[in-house]
């Protein structure tokens, strides 16, 4: 019996590890309806990063942007932040924005010392926004949120308008590969 339920387990994080903290596919493309999605929500500022200071989302007006929502325990985000990084380091600041989102819960205190941490193994070079109560992704995505998974990457035109969306970290023809697919959707509106 214990062997079968390592096996379980092991099963369920490969899976996970592959699709991404997902609860159910087929649910995520019905429950998002970008129609209509400009980034940044016009009635959205209550925004705080990583060490607690206000952001102001009209900042990133007239840039593309890459809106990356994820968490410090999801284990498939933590396979495409290199590649974040990487995009990151790539391209001139005043041309794309990339923008990570934490939905990790908890005291805020506690929250900003765990992301500080997580900022600091994974060499973060983007900055990272708080969305304890899930707020963003809700104005982002609309509707319900109860089977979203992360990590989930939106991708705006400068004038705002949804470009693309990754639910999970994006595959290819060869397997994961969120820098090529993300790189080849900066690319596309270069």
């Amino acid at each position: 019996m214990h062997r079968y339920y390592r096996l379980h387990v092991f099963c369920s994080i490969f899976i996970c590890l592959v699709l991404g903290c997902v609860s159910d596919d087929d649910g995520l493309e019905t429950t998002i309806a970008l129609e209509g999605k400009v980034f940044p929500p016009s009635d959205y500022n209550d925004v705080v990063d990583s060490n607690g200071m206000s952001v102001d989302l009209n900042d990133y007006q007239g840039k593309i942007v890459l809106l990356n929502f994820w968490a410090t325990w999801c284990g498939p985000c933590r396979i495409e932040i290199p590649a974040l990084v990487k995009l990151r380091s790539e391209y001139e600041s005043s041309e794309i924005a990339v923008i990570g989102v934490s939905l990790d819960r908890g005291p805020s205190e506690q929250v900003q010392k765990m992301l500080g941490e997580f900022i600091d193994r994974y060499n973060i070079n983007y900055p990272i926004i708080l969305d304890k109560n899930g707020s963003l992704v809700k104005k982002v995505v609309g509707g319900s949120v109860q089977s979203l998974g992360i990590p989930m990457t939106f991708i705006f035109d400068r004038q705002g308008r949804i470009y693309a969306k990754h639910i999970g970290v994006p595959r290819g023809r060869t397997g994961l590969d969120p820098y090529g697919i993300i790189k080849k959707d900066i690319e596309g509106m270069l």
